[in-house]
């Protein structure tokens, strides 16, 4: 009897075990549901011009020397609360950002170009029965935005932020994202792009806990032309993702970028370096 108390189990032991070596994944939002963001962003930008006199003999009459260092601190806030399920699976969402921290040092120059003020955008939406975001109506401090095509543009970037196979993973599998990089009103600012890789490789490292344990890396090849101009924007990183596998939903998400950035307008060249940092923390309730 004891042999085969024992063997069971060892025999469940197995089983759990084996359960821990892999899982499903999709995020996705379920009705009744209330999601927190708070993100945190840190960048370090270093920038030398060369090329245009006049225009490095204005910034230094203003006191701005080259190179320039630039130092940005950005801290973001929001909520998603969805509704109750509809008859046709639909149900509403209700989306606050609250952009509230708003840093940036130029040379040793502080400022605060948000002035202690905060910016909060309110979008009224619904998830559809094919589990897509669609924009209903926005606000921007309480003042009606018609932007909705814009909007509907975010959400859907916001949705394919992560895109989970279809199969179970393993620990130690990967799989590679690539997004391309497509922002709102980019066509009316006489903006385009000409190259949007960004690649985005998950590795998942360990299961435990109802957690999910992603090792991050990405690359990045960005060029942006307006008019005569041209900006290219290229780098690399690395990150963490945890994720919450009962609720679908990531727990937190910590990223690093280094990057390179040029821009030539006529005789000008912009050269730089950037580091970036992203910390953002996620409840689900």
């Amino acid at each position: 009897m004891k042999k085969i108390v024992t063997y069971t189990l060892l025999l469940f032991s197995a089983i759990q075990l084996k359960a821990q070596q892999s899982a499903t994944f999709k995020m996705k939002y379920l009705p009744d549901h209330k999601y927190t963001t708070d993100l945190t962003m840190g960048m370090d930008l270093n920038v030398n011009m060369t090329g245009n006199q006049a225009i490095i003999d204005k910034l230094t009459a203003q006191g701005i020397t080259l190179p320039l260092a630039l130092k940005l601190n950005v801290n973001l806030n929001g909520d998603i609360t969805s509704g109750k399920k509809a008859a046709d699976n639909s149900f509403p969402l209700m989306i606050n950002l609250a952009l509230g921290d708003l840093s940036v040092n130029i040379g040793g120059n502080v400022m605060n170009p948000l002035k202690g003020k905060n910016i909060g955008v309110k979008v009224y939406a619904h998830d559809t029965p094919d589990g897509k975001i669609q924009a209903d109506s926005s606000f921007v401090n309480d003042k009606k935005d018609t932007a909705k095509t814009a909007m509907n543009g975010v959400l859907t970037s916001m949705q394919k932020q992560i895109k989970f196979p279809d199969h179970p993973l393993k620990v130690g599998e990967s799989f590679t994202q690539e997004v391309p990089m497509n922002l709102p009103m980019t066509g009316k600012m006489g903006l385009s792009f000409t190259k949007t890789t960004v690649k985005t490789t998950y590795t998942l490292v360990s299961i435990a806990g109802g957690k999910a344990n992603f090792d991050i890396s990405q690359t990045m090849d960005l060029e942006l032309t307006v008019k005569t101009a041209k900006a290219t924007l290229t780098g690399d990183g690395t990150g963490k993702l945890v994720y919450g596998i009962a609720d679908n939903y990531p727990l937190s998400l910590d990223d690093n970028l280094k990057m390179k950035l040029n821009v030539t307008a006529g005789t000008m060249v912009i050269d730089g370096s950037a580091n970036l940092n992203i910390n953002s923390k996620y409840t689900v309730n």
